[in-house]
């Protein structure tokens, strides 16, 4: 019997937990872009920003929502397009966009070829009906060169059914921009919202990189949930205030030749 050449693929994730300010978004932008560069140096090649990266949260006006929207046009995507150019990366972010006057809290998918595609918030927490608008479409889910990508927005992740479409839809791994609450919970035993993410993995057989913000200057409530397709979180990645992001490295995926 002939020989078979098994060859194995690496991909190298960063999921970024940045210390957003409502009141600073220029300082918002300065963070990301300093966190791609950091990931990229590390040889990441998909790297997760968290939830409203532009902006921050939470409002308190509507105003304070329009005031820190970008287009899908804007200077925001722009930039980001230009980063993955220059560094070979794939970059998901959480944006809030305005789109017509109407706005949306958004994931985008963007890579060296420019914006993907972007995904709109179908699960709305608290009160962000009150400065967002729905989205009506399943989760966004692209052809990348490594692998099929799929991107949702924070909460979308507690309804299981919305996270079986990405994989019904062919998704190896699943980005979430995230800003979960601060409950004042013990990270031990490990918080819901780490369970819920380590639970999608694990029923779908995706690797899932959800990336949320630390605030400042409250103590931390940030968290990193870098979890691989069985549901096994990486270690140090419970709370992560002292990283500004964690490396995932997937199992190698096996292709015969």
């Amino acid at each position: 019997m002939a020989s078979q050449c098994i060859q194995f693929n690496v991909l190298r994730i960063a999921a970024c937990q940045l210390p957003l300010n409502i009141d600073s978004p220029k300082d918002n932008l300065h963070l990301a872009e300093s966190a791609i560069r950091e990931a990229a140096s590390k040889r990441a090649k998909l790297v997760v920003l968290p939830e409203l990266t532009n902006s921050g949260y939470v409002f308190r006006t509507l105003d304070e929502v329009k005031d820190r929207t970008t287009t899908l046009d804007g200077p925001v995507i722009h930039r980001w397009s230009e980063l993955a150019r220059e560094l070979d990366v794939t970059i998901v972010g959480g944006l809030a966009i305005n789109e017509g006057g109407t706005f949306f809290n958004t994931s985008v998918i963007i890579d060296e070829s420019g914006l993907r595609g972007w995904y709109k918030k179908v699960h709305f927490w608290n009160d962000e009906p009150d400065f967002f608008t729905p989205g009506m479409d399943e989760p966004l889910v692209i052809e990348t060169k490594f692998g099929r990508l799929a991107t949702m927005v924070c909460y979308d992740l507690e309804f299981t059914e919305w996270v079986r479409l990405a994989l019904l839809a062919d998704a190896a791994i699943l980005a979430i921009p995230t800003n979960w609450p601060d409950g004042g919970y013990s990270t031990d035993p490990t918080p819901m919202e780490a369970v819920r993410v380590q639970a999608a993995a694990s029923q779908n057989k995706m690797v899932v990189a959800a990336a949320d913000r630390v605030c400042r200057p409250e103590p931390d409530p940030g968290q990193l949930h870098p979890v691989l397709p069985g549901g096994h979180g990486l270690q140090g990645t419970r709370r992560a205030a002292r990283h500004r992001f964690q490396l995932i490295r997937p199992p190698p995926m096996p292709r015969m030749a």
